[in-house]
């Protein structure tokens, strides 16, 4: 079931609800969760697509990832070094 995003026009409130296609229009029809206000509207949600992409990381990065060796805790370091060794691979949530 997809997620659909939904914003309140009176308090701004943001909120997501997981439907089936044919109910994503409901929650319009009924009040904010927040503050009551019955001006719930549909929100454009951005969608993260996985792409595989050959992009060869900045030269600055993998700097920035030693500079963080100073401050984070030696069991993270390994994922550091992972992180700044990439040389392209799949983008958008993993």
């Amino acid at each position: 079931m997809p997620l659909y995003g939904y914003y309140c026009d009176s308090c701004k409130c943001q909120f997501d609800r997981l439907l089936k296609m044919d109910e994503r229009d409901t929650p319009i029809g009924e009040p904010c969760p927040e503050c009551g206000a019955d001006e719930v509207s549909k929100a454009i949600n951005k969608t993260v697509m996985g792409v595989d992409a050959k992009v060869k990381t900045p030269s600055w990065f993998k700097d920035k990832m030693d500079s963080m060796k100073e401050y984070t805790p030696k069991r993270f370091h390994n994922n550091l070094d992972r992180a700044a060794n990439r040389s392209g691979g799949r983008l958008g949530p993993q």
